[in-house]
Order: C-alpha cells, then structure tokens, then sequence
C-alpha cells in the first residue's frame, strides 16, 4: 500500500465504533417516523427497515415517498449524545502515521461527523468532509455520488484507500481503481465471511488493518503501543 496517497475513511463504525449510539439514533429514526405518521414502533420500524433497503437511506425513502423534510428528519434521528463511549483504538495515532491526504465520506450529516472528529480528536488530521448533505442527499453506493466526491476533491482513485464497514458501499470504489478495505466487526473466533471480488482487506477494525497489513509493509513506522 505504498503508493496510497489518499486516505477515505467511512465514519460511523469505521472510526467511530459505538453500537450503543448507533442504537439510540436509530430508536430516534424509528420514533419521528412514529409520530409523523402515527402509528406504532413495531410499524415505524418496518418504514425505516424497507426505505433504508429500498433507497439506500431511511430519509431517502421518507423524502421520495412522503416529502419529508431531509435536514429536519436528520437534525431529529442525530439529536443523541455522543460522549461517554470509550473507543478501543486509538484511530487519531494512525490517521497521524498514514502520510497524504486523509477525507470522511459519510452518509450521515455533517454536524453529526463533526461532533465525533472532535471526539476522536481527529479534526486536525482531516483534509475533508463530504457528508450527506453535500452529497445532495445522493448516498453511498451510488456510482456518480462516488464520482462527485472524487471530482469535489481532487481524488485519483488508482492511489486511494477507502474504508468502510457496510461491504455494498465498497464496490463502486473498487470498480473505480480505489484499494478498499472492509471492517467487519468480527471476532477472531467467527467464522470468515466469503471473499468478494470488490474487497482488497478483510479486516476486524482499524486497529487490525494498521497492526497486521498496514505496518509490516511500512518497516520505517515505529511501534507506539
């Protein structure tokens, strides 16, 4: 991975793991759908499930279907706290030891991202954050939402890396000359998932692509841990 020279890195649970976070964002997405329409969780839940599998997002889904309001279904599902999860990595020592540019593509919304760079004290190793909402609400995967962010900033894909723990999301990187790796959360007990063509590294967490991939190929990188 020598010739990387920019670094795309996926935010929630790639650089950020927090199940429980996840959990309470999404109890919220389900309770605005709940009282918009009102109906029951058990419902409200089964609308989030199918737009999400259906448009690629939960607010996709909501906007085309029901005209919802993107930027007031976002404010809503992401109004949660998001201090008080201890990470188990420490990603702002790697972002510092991978040299070249470094981006966040995410499919959630910036004010959200930006209050976890904070967190992880990565702001300052960040040269970009495309969101959702720069993306024009066109999420990952799609093909020309990858194509406007590489034109947005400047990105040649035959020297970048892009991190991401929802596998569909790679493909589009990959069919475009991008190194990709996937995150899988698993432990080292669990079975391995079958390889697919679209994935160059299949590995646990940051901390195991930096440990077991990245740093036997950089012999000059000194050990921090």
């Amino acid at each position: 991975m020598k010739h990387i020279d920019t670094w795309v890195f996926d935010m929630d649970r790639t650089l950020f793991v927090a199940d429980g976070l996840y959990h309470d964002m999404h109890g919220r997405m389900t309770q605005y759908i709940a009282e918009r329409f009102n109906t029951n969780m058990d419902d409200a839940q089964f609308l989030r499930d199918k737009y999400f599998i259906d448009y690629g997002s939960t607010v996709a889904g909501l906007h085309i279907e029901h005209g919802i309001d993107r930027l007031e279904f976002l404010e809503y599902s992401h109004d949660v706290p998001c201090d008080g999860y201890e990470q188990v990595h420490n990603v702002a020592e790697i972002l510092e030891n991978l040299p070249g540019r470094k981006f966040i593509y995410t499919n959630a919304p910036h004010f959200h991202t930006e209050r976890l760079m904070k967190i992880l004290q990565i702001d300052h190793h960040i040269d970009g954050l495309h969101d959702i909402i720069k993306a024009d609400y066109d999420c990952k995967p799609s093909r020309p939402a990858f194509e406007r962010f590489i034109k947005t900033h400047d990105i040649n894909p035959a020297t970048a890396c892009f991190f991401e723990d929802t596998q569909a999301n790679l493909k589009p990187a990959h069919d475009m000359g991008m190194k990709t790796v996937w995150l899988t959360h698993l432990t080292p007990s669990c079975p391995v998932p079958p390889a697919v063509p679209y994935v160059d590294y299949m590995v646990r967490d940051m901390r195991h692509w930096y440990d077991d991939i990245y740093r036997p190929q950089n012999d000059n990188i000194e050990n921090k841990n």
